[in-house]
């Protein structure tokens, strides 16, 4: 039904069942899902309601050595990587 919605209608979806929303987590790792969304199943949609977001995370030790803007609110780092390489907003 909804094949010819276009890209403003986005069918998803959806389980009542932990174990085969964590098998989705983990075969959707690595492609353009960012997370899993949960809320209470009798719980209707709020606009600027805040559900539960499960993301993938990939973590990396690095030191920061510098940020652009403010260092409460900065907008890009330059950072130090473990192995002694630089990574800055630039690249």
């Amino acid at each position: 039904m909804l094949t010819d919605a276009g890209p403003s209608i986005v069918p998803v979806w959806s389980t009542t069942d932990l174990d085969e929303a964590l098998l989705w987590q983990a075969a959707l790792e690595g492609t353009d899902v960012e997370r899993i969304v949960a809320k209470p199943l009798r719980e209707a949609y709020k606009a600027g309601r805040v559900w539960a977001k499960i993301r993938h995370a990939d973590t990396v030790n690095a030191a920061v050595v510098g940020f652009t803007s403010s260092a409460r609110h900065p907008k890009a780092l330059a950072v130090r990587l473990s192995d002694g390489r630089w990574r800055c907003p630039s690249g």
